[in-house]
């Protein structure tokens, strides 16, 4: 082991830690000793200045300030991100007290040399500023710390995908078409209160909340339909016959009132206004689509879904003859030790297959090795796949189930090599099974890519730095034995 990265003196400390928090922590406390941590610290001090320029942009004021001083140092932001993994309820009341109480948490800011414990506001404000370039700088300093104390090479990958909730109900058309006429409405009577009383007489909105008040008693009425004989029927028939020609009058009511009021607000609100209002119209198309109702010139493929209030990036997600999910379908890539390396996460339902390259050149990109022995399961099979693992270098392709054995023939595939590669599948099936149960990814607390791109960042940290933990902590058990 490098004695130079962790001594054994750290280790023995780390040794006696309590807490889910105090060995990461501890970890960390060493990483921003580095000096790989100074492209770290640029990254966060970058975003804060972004912060700074957003905050003046949303109150319409020029921002002067070149610094970014008035902000935490970055080695407290790292802690506070690394905090509010093991404290995800810290944004709550009584999360943070829970947080406020931590002694690991304590000596730490004591050591950086603050007084005073951060408030809420600024936890929250400080860890949703941080860029993916910047949490991703992190990962890769955990990982370049696992290589340089021999705890694995990386040679190794096991790739698998899940399927994560999102932050969002099932989506249902009739409920959909109520919530977003409704906040079309709301966003229009808020202008509409603050006009003038002759202004206000001539622009009447009584019918549009008429139409609004109709949709939702047809919503009520479609979800009471469940169950029953007939539902489907009844379903159609309300959709058709009632629902969507109310949505049309709906539109064309709105189409004539929504230009008087956008001349009493400002450029933001209706530009606002306009992606409410387009928003419900996708929906509506969306719903006379699935009934056979939509105009020809409807483009199915190229429309935009609109599945969600909150968030545009979440799909059903489909995996085997397991149940469907609505939300996110992560690939998860795994070393031989148990660290989880990268990840490839986008919007869709996109196929395993489909991500195999993009998973290898995202694995070397963040351990900068390449891989020897890929391990998948039959879900990544085809030839293309095998044919490009090959061409980058990999000695050994195992791919299980039924497609990889006709893939690769029978004689390879129950080689012993081979078997061995099939046997360590279960470090990704484990590894998932821990994020999701115990690292806060059996659902997503945010909505959109980029929101759940970062939460999934800051979760992987918080798991490697567990894992880290435990492999050093067991080091200095096997030569104190």
């Amino acid at each position: 082991m490098n004695d130079t990265l962790f001594s054994e003196y750290f280790i023995g400390e780390l040794q006696q830690t309590a807490g889910i928090l105090s060995g990461p922590l501890k970890i960390a406390g060493e990483i921003i000793l580095l000096p790989e941590f100074e492209g770290i610290r640029k990254a966060i001090e970058s975003d804060q200045f972004q912060l700074s320029m957003d905050r003046a942009a949303t109150k319409n004021r020029e921002f002067k300030n070149g610094n970014t001083k008035k902000h935490p140092p970055a080695e407290l932001v790292v802690a506070l991100f690394i905090a509010r993994h093991f404290y995800n309820n810290c944004y709550g009341e009584r999360g943070y007290s829970m947080l406020c109480e931590n002694s690991s948490l304590h000596q730490f800011i004591g050591r950086l040399g603050i007084g005073k414990f951060p408030s809420r506001n600024t936890i929250h404000e400080q860890i949703s500023a941080l860029s993916e370039h910047t949490l991703t700088l992190f990962h890769q300093a955990i990982l370049n710390c696992v290589k340089a104390c021999d705890l694995d090479d990386f040679s190794a990958v096991i790739i698998d995908s899940t399927a994560i909730k999102a932050d969002s109900s099932w989506p249902v058309d009739s409920a959909l078409l109520k919530n977003l006429s409704c906040k079309v409405m709301k966003n229009i009577q808020k202008v509409h209160d603050k006009l003038p009383c002759l202004e206000r007489r001539g622009i009447p909105l009584k019918r549009l909340q008429n139409y609004c008040d109709d949709m939702s008693n047809l919503d009520f009425v479609i979800s009471m339909f469940k169950g029953k004989k007939g539902a489907k029927k009844m379903r159609y028939k309300s959709y058709t016959q009632e629902l969507l020609p109310r949505c049309r009058k709906f539109i064309t009511r709105l189409e004539k009132v929504l230009p008087k009021i956008k001349q009493h607000c400002s450029s933001i609100k209706s530009s606002m206004l306009d992606e409410d209002f387009s928003r419900f119209i996708d929906k509506v198309l969306m719903v006379e689509h699935r009934f056979k109702m939509a105009p020809e010139d409807y483009d199915a493929k190229t429309a935009r879904k609109i599945y969600s209030m909150s968030d545009d990036d979440a799909a059903f997600i489909k995996k085997g003859g397991r149940e469907t999910v609505f939300g996110y379908r992560p690939n998860f890539a795994f070393s031989a030790n148990g660290f989880l390396t990268s990840f490839i996460l986008e919007s869709g339902n996109t196929s395993d297959s489909k991500v195999f390259a993009d998973c290898l050149v995202e694995n070397k990109k963040m351990t900068g090795e390449s891989a020897m022995m890929v391990s998948v399961d039959d879900g990544y099979s085809s030839a293309t796949n095998l044919d490009y693992a090959i061409e980058q270098g990999v000695e050994l392709v195992s791919i299980s189930g039924s497609k990889g054995k006709k893939l690769l023939g029978e004689e390879i595939y129950e080689s012993e090599n081979y078997q061995l590669a099939r046997n360590i599948r279960s470090i990704s099936e484990a590894g998932i099974s821990k994020m999701k149960n115990y690292h806060n990814l059996e659902r997503f607390t945010v909505c959109g890519l980029k929101r759940v791109r970062q939460e999934t960042l800051i979760s992987t940290i918080g798991f490697n730095l567990e894992r880290l933990y435990q492999l050093l902590s067991q080091i200095e058990l096997q030569v104190a034995a």
